[in-house]
């Protein structure tokens, strides 16, 4: 703990955060976990992990591998539905796609083409498991080992033309697109209507200010951010002096268009 920290009374912290925002944590937080387990029973082969250190997952990135909670890859899926009216003439493509979990979750909602990026080879060999057992029969899909970086996106979905695609879908579970494809997507403003769905939580607040330089703009918003309070949690953390936390980390997620 550090020494400027003085440790309070843990109900004297409890009482200084709002009804409200505890009663929206608390749901929350119950809803996450009732969606976890349902998975584990409704698919008990799918084989995914928590959270784990990226040094342990064969990347050099520094951060934790946190998977995106089933509740809100369900939540976002059904919002982006009513958007674009249906899947199936749409490209679902997946930044971090980890253990393939939002994928198969998308081609049960009607995505019939589908691509991965992953920059672990530990997880692109397990998503790759998971979707050969899992995933619907008349699902195209390809999983891409390397650094987002490193692909150019018109390269991407060369073919689409031929599939006769009319929308893109950047999904975003943590992660982020790079400005330099941010800048490359404007090549595609003409052919496809481009989604970019952004799942929390992100402590970066300058990504989403890229995005909407890049021409798109916020169509769905869900997100929550504590800017003056932490919320229950952060409180604990801060109180038990294990690591100080960010207080305004947003939870949620936003889905962008282009112009």
């Amino acid at each position: 703990m550090p020494k400027n920290m003085k440790k309070r009374p843990l109900l004297s912290i409890l009482l200084q955060i709002p009804v409200y925002t505890m009663v929206v944590g608390l749901i929350s937080t119950i809803c996450d976990i009732f969606y976890e387990l349902y998975f584990l029973f409704k698919y008990p082969k799918f084989k995914y992990l928590f959270v784990i250190e990226g040094s342990d997952i064969d990347t050099d990135v520094e951060a934790c591998y946190i998977p995106t909670p089933y509740y809100k890859i369900l939540k976002s899926l059904k919002t982006l539905k009513s958007l674009l009216k249906g899947f199936e003439d749409s490209i679902f493509i997946e930044i971090g796609s980890g253990s393939g979990r939002a994928m198969f979750a998308a081609s049960s909602k009607g995505f019939r083409h589908i691509i991965g990026i992953e920059l672990s080879k530990t997880l692109c060999d397990l998503s790759e498991q998971n979707l050969k057992i899992h995933l619907h029969k008349e699902t195209n899909y390809k999983i891409l080992h390397c650094n987002e970086k490193d692909i150019s996106f018109p390269d991407l979905i060369d073919n689409a033309d031929k599939e006769k695609i009319r929308s893109l879908v950047f999904y975003l579970g943590g992660t982020i697109i790079s400005i330099q494809n941010l800048t490359k997507l404007k090549e595609l403003n003409n052919k496809f209507d481009i989604y970019i769905v952004n799942v929390g939580p992100l402590q970066d607040r300058a990504t989403y200010d890229v995005i909407e330089e890049n021409g798109f703009s916020v169509v769905f918003e869900k997100f929550k951010e504590n800017k003056d309070k932490p919320n229950i949690i952060q409180k604990f953390i801060n109180y038990s002096g294990a690591f100080s936390t960010s207080y305004h980390l947003p939870q949620g997620y936003r889905i962008y268009k282009n112009k």
